[in-house]
């Protein structure tokens, strides 16, 4: 299961693109000896105990030789993003390439922002996780983005006790591009995981749960605080409108796969960026901001942005994600035309 890890703190994080932004992107990429633990320690307080260590202490002292692997296609994905996020991952202290593997619930790709570390001079540093078997998994891959994607739905869901198989094929992701060049065939897929992670530290630093943003699909503002479980809802602030993740997986449990088909159609339909951006508002900027990213990515570059992204849903119509992005009547195009504001700050 992929899970998301985040540490709160106020602050500004500014986006705007400058002269400045290029960075040696590979020299913040570092492997992480097994051992850290993102959940606990993102739970640590300010200014109480903690008994967990931070991820300097893990940083591998003698770095796997597959280091410089790992490096290149954060690379890839890097020369591929658009300026302004470029420019947002070189303010990250580091990337982690996790290589525990003796954890299954350890989260395989985190967000984090150090509150615990930080002091009115001194922003709290960042970071983004991703685990190395993500990462060697996506690189076997013929479309490893649209893998990715279908894996969040399917761990969103999970098994339905009266249609288990169909509960895991309720839809399916195409994209195009996908594989990028033969040498980093999952830069998009890579590109996308940061771009979901620094979703989150953006979320916190531009403290976008108070702005105006949550109030166009959940019924008011405010923010959860604390570690926040993958997939699990804010019942302080609801949704608008259903449906959402929550009635698929209801539909799943007792209704069938043709109510979760019928569902899913309408969760497609122009409102929301994914399947997870119906659990809540974070999670709606999140994957609203990492559809920006991919459509805005490299023009000079390989790949390029991306030019569709499609949802097939079994005995439904399916979806065309990029023109509901693009058609100004729907939410998700309001949606995007404030995440595009915020970025141009």
């Amino acid at each position: 299961m992929i899970r998301v890890v985040f540490i709160l703190c106020a602050g500004i994080f500014g986006l705007a693109v400058d002269a400045d932004a290029a960075c040696d992107i590979a020299a913040k990429v570092v492997e992480l000896s097994p051992g850290f633990a993102p959940v606990e320690f993102g739970n640590c307080e300010p200014g109480q105990t903690c008994g967990f260590r931070g991820p300097r202490d893990y940083i591998a002292k003698t770095p796997r030789a597959t280091q410089a692997s790992d490096a290149a296609l954060i690379v890839a994905a890097y020369d591929a993003a658009p300026p302004f996020f470029q420019a947002a991952l070189c303010r990250l202290d580091h990337i982690y390439i996790d290589t525990d593997t003796k954890n299954p619930a350890k989260p395989s790709v985190w967000g984090m922002r150090e509150r615990i570390n930080a002091s009115a001079n001194n922003p709290p540093p960042t970071h983004i996780g991703i685990s190395k078997a993500l990462l060697t998994d996506l690189a076997r891959q013929r479309t490893p983005y649209a893998l990715y994607e279908n894996q969040l739905a399917r761990a969103l869901l999970g098994p339905s006790p009266i249609t288990p198989a169909k509960s895991l094929s309720v839809l399916s992701y195409a994209a195009s591009p996908d594989r990028a060049k033969p040498a980093q065939p999952a830069a998009v897929a890579v590109l996308a995981i940061l771009a979901h992670e620094m979703g989150h530290i953006v979320w916190w630093e531009r403290d976008v749960g108070a702005s105006e943003f949550p109030t166009i699909s959940w019924t008011g503002k405010g923010v959860q605080h604390g570690f926040h479980d993958f997939g699990v809802e804010n019942p302080q602030n609801p949704p608008q409108r259903h449906p959402v993740k929550a009635d698929v997986q209801y539909d799943l449990r007792y209704r069938g796969p043709a109510k979760a088909a019928a569902d899913l159609q309408a969760i497609y339909s122009g409102e929301w960026a994914s399947l997870f951006a119906t659990v809540a508002a974070d999670e709606d900027f999140v994957e609203t901001y990492k559809l920006i990213v991919l459509t805005a990515a490299g023009a000079n570059s390989a790949p390029p942005a991306l030019t569709a992204l499609k949802v097939a849903i079994p005995v439904a119509a399916g979806a065309d994600i990029l023109a509901n992005l693009n058609n100004p009547e729907t939410k998700l195009a309001q949606k995007a035309k404030w995440v595009r504001e915020l970025v141009s700050k």
